[in-house]
């Protein structure tokens, strides 16, 4: 993996701990090395809330920066709040991690740094506000985003996990727009499953 120019000083930070590291780290621990390596979060806000979202961002913009460049390398840095690790391409590909952790809308958000630096503690309320209220839907409503979701990835509504589970890696690896893909196509489908991912777990 090369030392290639990269413009978010946590990101090289970040790669020796990913690194150093056998096991995927969550973000959480990943945040707790980086305390450990230096006081980069000393200039964010004092605000609990503001200054969590503050920390999230820059490290999220640092992994999405990253991401993109160990691509062009034939590696794969595989994202969730869970689980951050380096593979090789192919291997990520085999476990079918580029499709389950790879979000283009997430990443759009996080390098966009107008995001970072207009999101105020209001913004930060609102975003978890936000956020549990478009998954908390219930009734009518909640049933036909289910039906949709389910037309979507080309299931009907006796689909099962396992095959919905099926389906989505089927169609995200033929639309998956780092493999010449549908992008539009390829966020439709990635909805779909997210929606059905809760509805199915709850």
């Amino acid at each position: 993996m090369s030392n290639a120019r990269l413009s978010n000083p946590l990101s090289l930070a970040i790669m020796a701990c990913l690194q150093e590291q056998a096991e995927p780290l969550s973000e959480y621990q990943l945040l707790q090395q980086l305390d450990l390596r230096g006081d980069f979060f000393s200039s964010l806000s004092s605000d609990p809330q503001l200054g969590l979202f503050q920390r999230h961002f820059i490290v999220m913009n640092a992994l999405y920066e990253l991401q993109k460049q160990l691509l062009s390398e034939q590696w794969y840095l595989s994202i969730s709040a869970l689980s951050i690790q380096i593979l090789p391409l192919q291997q990520a590909v085999g476990q079918a991690l580029v499709e389950d952790s790879f979000d283009e809308r997430l990443q759009n958000y996080y390098c966009d740094w107008q995001h970072f630096e207009s999101t105020d503690k209001q913004d930060v309320e609102a975003l978890l506000y936000g956020f549990w209220q478009h998954y908390l839907t219930s009734g009518k409503e909640g049933q036909d985003k289910n039906s949709e979701a389910l037309a979507k990835l080309e299931l009907n509504a006796e689909a099962d996990w396992p095959a919905v589970r099926a389906s989505y890696r089927r169609l995200a690896a033929k639309y998956h727009p780092g493999r010449g893909g549908d992008a539009a196509k390829f966020m439709s489908i990635r909805e779909a499953y997210e929606l059905l991912c809760r509805s199915y777990r709850d």
